[in-house]
């Protein structure tokens, strides 16, 4: 939420929206550096630009493409962190709107995950937001929201709410929107400490290692799942890098014909086997098949 509410200041001077912020650049940082392998993204609704064209959606801007996080996404969020902090024009002109519409920023993110190539097991939307009553004066626009809500729960998209201030009351209009997906229904928050704690133990409540089912008799078993909540820090794979330029080095394997030189295909080679004088083709996919593994050390590479 990018609107003036969330730009209240709590006792120690800081308003809700740069807490968001932070939580995200702290979220961020464990996932480049031990590379979990999740993807990441951050979008803003509230704002003046009348963003995504393509997807129709007014006052909702896209800052961090849904991706594997790196230290660039990193360092773009703490850019645009400090410039809001000490540019307010650009505060004024790029945030701050009092048009928005919930609805679109929920349709945004559906999309968002949908565009994507990579196929996710676990679909998750962090709202923060200090708004306990959106659009009180237009009910059209809670329906929508509503509407919106029950397709996040068909798509298997878990909505965690994140009521930013101690006065956010959430039974006014989020637990019924909360309620539509069963999803749980948080109490107020401000601190950042919290708000990370929250968003850790809401990750590994879905990280399941197994389950043992025990049947006890005729349709009825009772099963134990094995949570994992503590773990060794994964360190990142080795990278080969560059030794002037320090940057990293990607191998690629080429084969080349013998007597023209060109550049041979992977459909151009064909393993043969010689029997009796003559090759016996194999073609490239029933080579690695379970009837051609123990001839493969009597195999020749031909044009």
């Amino acid at each position: 939420d990018a609107r003036k509410n969330m730009f209240f200041k709590n006792d120690k001077s800081i308003d809700y929206f740069h807490t968001a912020v932070d939580c995200c650049r702290k979220l961020i940082t464990p996932k480049f550096t031990i590379n979990d392998g999740e993807d990441f993204g951050v979008i803003l609704f509230g704002t003046k630009p009348p963003a995504g064209d393509i997807l129709m959606c007014k006052n909702v801007e896209l800052i961090l493409n849904l991706e594997k996080a790196n230290l660039e996404k990193f360092n773009a969020l703490l850019e645009f962190n400090s410039k809001i902090q000490e540019d307010k024009n650009y505060m004024e002109e790029k945030l701050l709107s009092d048009a928005f519409s919930l609805s679109d920023a929920l349709f945004f993110c559906c999309r968002t995950f949908s565009s994507s190539c990579v196929k996710y097991t676990n679909k998750s939307i962090y709202l923060f937001t200090s708004d306990w009553n959106p659009h009180q004066d237009n009910s059209a626009e809670q329906q929508n929201v509503r509407v919106k809500a029950k397709d996040i729960a068909d798509l298997n998209i878990e909505l965690h709410l994140f009521p930013m201030g101690e006065d956010f009351d959430v039974s006014v209009f989020y637990q019924e929107i909360l309620e539509i997906g069963n999803w749980p229904v948080p109490s107020p928050v401000e601190k950042f400490g919290d708000i990370i704690n929250r968003i850790e133990s809401s990750k590994c409540v879905k990280s399941r290692l197994c389950k043992v089912t025990w049947k006890i008799g005729e349709n009825v078993s009772i099963g134990v799942g094995f949570y994992n909540f503590f773990r060794k820090a994964r360190m990142p794979k080795k990278e080969k890098l560059c030794r002037s330029t320090n940057e990293m080095v990607h191998s690629v394997r080429q084969c080349y014909a013998q007597n023209s030189g060109a550049i041979l295909l992977p459909t151009d080679i064909e393993y043969t086997v010689k029997r009796g004088g003559e090759n016996i083709v194999f073609t490239p996919v029933s080579i690695f098949t379970p009837v051609t593994k123990y001839i493969r050390e009597f195999l020749e590479l031909i044009e």
